[in-house]
């Protein structure tokens, strides 16, 4: 009589059936033929009863799910044995910590001065972000299979150092005297500069037609009760061309009062 191993003793709920392997058998062997497999592998697994097969194919199947969970039952064994052996031994309270070879002792009362960040700082981070921003785009670009001939892709400006976005700043303050004029931080707002960059693509670079949205823009003066800006031309610049935003003669009135000049 074999000898009982603890591994014997032990019982686990489910085996491991691929399946790869269990479409390969399913083709070799009859429904019954696969159900009586899964039944012994089942009673193995939870009796540890092994049953002889005469069949070849059911013989191969039932020794792979034997040698399957045989593992998982071993596995299982080595985590119970680790239990046993209990957690972290208990610290020696009167044995000097070692401190770690390689660290530096840091004195905590010590405030770190960090350098600051001037401007050109700031400039040179928001660049580096619109660069991956553009590469992006330069990406989706070059997925374009075909284009007619001598036609080029028109492509994002940058905002930091094209001159199309200084043509903006001073058609704006030219033909825009009516609305809210630019403050002396406008120049450099990053996301002001971005989004005339993004005008200026989506409408192909058109410095002319700009211009005629801004002289409409100034002729308007205000959109929903509030009084027009650059970054307003830029979001709206479609409903100021179409005319979407002018007032009615019923509501003209109230535009006139709320810029009339007191004396």
């Amino acid at each position: 009589m074999e000898e009982t191993t603890e591994q014997d003793k032990i019982q686990i709920q489910y085996f491991q059936l691929y399946a790869s392997d269990f479409l390969m058998y399913k083709n070799l062997l009859t429904n019954d033929e696969l159900i009586e497999v899964i039944e012994a592998i089942s009673i193995y697994c939870l009796f540890n009863k092994k049953k002889e097969f005469e069949n070849e194919y059911q013989k191969a199947f039932y020794d792979k799910l034997i040698n399957s969970s045989d593992k998982n039952k071993q596995n299982y064994l080595i985590k119970i044995q680790n239990g046993r052996k209990g957690g972290r031994p208990p610290k020696n309270l009167n044995e000097t910590e070692k401190k770690p070879i390689g660290y530096e002792q840091v004195n905590l009362n010590e405030t770190e001065t960090k350098p600051k960040r001037n401007q050109y700082n700031i400039i040179e981070d928001n660049r580096i972000e619109y660069n991956k921003k553009e590469n992006n785009i330069k990406e989706k670009i070059n997925d374009v299979e075909s284009l007619p001939e001598n036609l080029e892709p028109i492509k994002p400006i940058d905002p930091y150092t094209s001159d199309l976005i200084e043509k903006v700043f001073e058609i704006y303050s030219k033909e825009c005297n009516n609305l809210c004029p630019l403050g002396g931080y406008a120049r450099k707002n990053r996301s002001l500069r971005e989004a005339i960059s993004d005008y200026m693509y989506q409408t192909n670079n058109d410095i002319d037609y700009f211009t005629s949205i801004c002289i409409k823009a100034n002729e308007l003066k205000i959109i929903a009760d509030k009084k027009i800006d650059l970054k307003m031309i830029l979001n709206c610049y479609e409903g100021i061309d179409n005319g979407k935003y002018i007032k009615t003669e019923a509501e003209e009135w109230s535009v006139n009062d709320l810029f009339k000049k007191e004396v």
